[in-house]
């Protein structure tokens, strides 16, 4: 993969190894898409470069990374393993519909 030191640093600043980048280079959005999809990647390297700086970083969906880093939250939260639960209180009449990377073993049920 070709990187540049200023992406690397991104890259660390960030948390994200290059086990989880894509080497797009000489690929379109809609050929990178799908593969990044399916191996779980979340960063595209190589690809057109943004309008706004000329990164060369972006998301499967075609974002500047760079340029919107909250792009990344959304990205690690979307491949994030856990469990959905439900939990609520009949007395209270609330109903809470939530998500834990944690176990749910742990957690206690009171009906």
């Amino acid at each position: 993969m070709n990187i540049t030191e200023e992406q690397l640093n991104f890259l660390e600043s960030h948390n994200i190894s290059l086990s989880e980048a894509f080497d797009a280079t000489g690929l379109s959005r809609s050929q990178y898409q799908p593969i990044m999809k399916e191996t779980e990647k979340i960063i595209a390297v190589g690809v057109t470069l943004c309008a706004r700086f000329s990164h060369s970083m972006r998301t499967g969906a075609g974002h500047c990374v760079q340029c919107n880093t909250a792009a990344i939250a959304y990205i690690e939260r979307y491949y994030k393993k856990g469990h959905i639960y439900i939990a609520g209180s009949k007395k209270e009449k609330v109903v809470k519909v939530g998500f834990t990377s944690k176990t749910t073993n742990k957690r206690s049920f009171i009906r």
